[in-house]
């Protein structure tokens, strides 16, 4: 689909991430030893590859990082658990601070934002001001969190997997940061499109594509802790967001499933527990603002609570939550239209 982003900003300027066309703003390897995020609670402890069941979830430790195991909360709106060997807590309390600059959007249109469990990692969507250019997907690096993210470089196999160049990208990387759930479309409203999902062995290795698709869902794809869930953006503008599950990280995703009380909201993220829900809110009178619910049951969230209004740009999109919940990551879109990526920080 077309990044909520793009049909938000033709809609914010004539009038975007986990925005864009329809999801623009709201929809590589690294320094391996720092891996995925905070490791998800209960659950059925499936935090492997998918078609690899975990034991509780604890997957790699020398590709860089494991999610976390045991705890209480993984689907029934439990208590979130600490990760083990170093990987951080998801901690989601707090107020956030003002925004800072990330990356500067440099003529171009950003969103699918998705961060390894360090956040010196980051792969997004960029997409050409023209029409009819190609999209890409990017991995931009950086050595420190104080640092802005440099222009990231195009990661081809990702961007062959989409049946037309110039749909709009989305994606989200698994808590250990070893596999991208990914799906390409056309327009928010187009038919639901196949999930992909590539694969590296190490968070410094190559992504390696599956041959095998895993489901179809629509735009701004948000994976849950264990892999057994995804959320996605809505069919229609001020629509409900969308769940698809499944048994085990082998089967497909099953049919969408309507997330009740979570209408008006775009590209979704969740935090690494699993607990938390974190959107973009895209409504006629409200383009601007960042939301998070929490997690009452498999399936169901609270009513999503506004985090920040940003008064100063006419639309924010594809929010990225960090693994330890301290720092949300989304797309600013300002008159212009002018893209960069931002934070918020507890």
């Amino acid at each position: 689909m077309r990044w909520v982003l793009a049909v938000l900003v033709a809609a914010a300027v004539s009038a975007c991430g986990s925005t864009g066309d329809d999801d623009e703003a709201s929809d590589g390897a690294g320094q391996g030893g720092n891996a995925g995020k905070a490791g998800s609670g209960g659950g059925s402890g499936e935090t492997g590859a998918a078609g690899d069941p975990g034991s509780g979830g604890t997957s790699g430790s020398s590709s860089g990082g494991t999610s976390g195991s045991g705890g209480s909360g993984g689907h029934g709106g439990g208590a979130g658990t600490s990760g083990s060997a170093g990987t951080p807590m998801a901690d989601c309390t707090g107020t956030f601070g003002d925004p800072t600059l990330v990356m500067d959007g440099a003529g171009m249109r950003l969103g699918s934002l998705t961060l390894r469990a360090d956040e010196l990692e980051l792969i997004y969507e960029d997409r050409p001001m023209d029409e009819t250019a190609p999209h890409h997907y990017r991995r931009s690096l950086r050595t420190s969190k104080d640092e802005l993210f440099p222009p990231g470089e195009e990661l081809a196999v990702l961007d062959a997997a989409c049946d037309d160049p110039t749909w709009t990208r989305s994606g989200d990387l698994s808590n250990d940061g070893l596999r991208l759930y990914f799906a390409c479309y056309e327009t928010l409203a187009a038919e639901p499109q196949p999930i992909r999902v590539a694969r590296r062995k190490t968070l410094d290795a190559p992504f390696v594509l599956d041959e095998a698709t895993y489901g179809t869902s629509r735009s701004g794809i948000a994976i849950d802790s264990d892999e057994l869930m995804i959320v996605t953006s809505p069919s229609v503008e001020a629509g409900p967001l969308y769940a698809h599950t499944r048994a085990t990280t082998s089967d497909v995703f099953g049919p969408e499933l309507t997330l009740v009380g979570l209408d008006g909201l775009l590209t979704p993220d969740l935090s690494s527990d699993g607990q938390h829900l974190f959107a973009s809110r895209y409504t006629d009178v409200n383009r601007n603002s960042l939301v998070t619910a929490d997690r009452t049951g498999p399936t169901t969230f609270s009513t999503a609570l506004t985090i920040r209004q940003l008064d100063e740009v006419e639309v924010v999109g594809s929010p990225s939550i960090s693994a330890d919940c301290r720092s949300l990551y989304y797309v600013s879109v300002v008159a212009g239209p002018e893209f960069s990526i931002m934070v918020l920080r507890r």
